[in-house]
């Protein structure tokens, strides 16, 4: 592809390779993987492509690397979540702590199991 980085042709040609039975669009994604450098190809961004590096050190088979790397995404995504409801709670608690009060039953519980947790009480 004359375009580099996330610019390349490759991602677009790509996504349509991807409409392919799984069994052809991972050969062909692990090729590019391997025989390229660019961490946006063939997949359109970076943590997909380092997921898949991650997934050749474990598995030779395409089709199980692509679901290893598929989950190593469902996993940064929970943890994005979690990351970001962990934090909403740090918001309230904080506004709690200067007077206002929760706006419903479910937050305030939220709440406090999320003290409790910090606190390392057992559930």
């Amino acid at each position: 592809s004359p375009y580099s980085g996330k610019f390349s042709l490759v991602i677009q040609a790509f996504r349509v390779i991807q409409c392919r039975p799984m069994d052809e669009w991972t050969k062909i994604a692990l090729w590019i993987v391997q025989n390229q450098n660019n961490q946006y190809s063939p997949f359109g961004n970076t943590r997909t492509y380092a997921n898949w590096r991650i997934a050749l050190h474990k598995f030779s088979d395409p089709i199980q690397i692509a679901e290893f790397a598929d989950e190593l995404e469902r996993l940064y995504q929970a943890k994005m979540r979690a990351e970001v409801e962990c934090q909403a709670i740090k918001e309230r608690v904080d506004q709690l702590n200067k007077g206002k009060v929760p706006e419903s039953t479910e937050v305030r519980e939220r709440m406090i199991e999320e003290l409790e947790k910090n606190a390392g009480w057992p559930d």
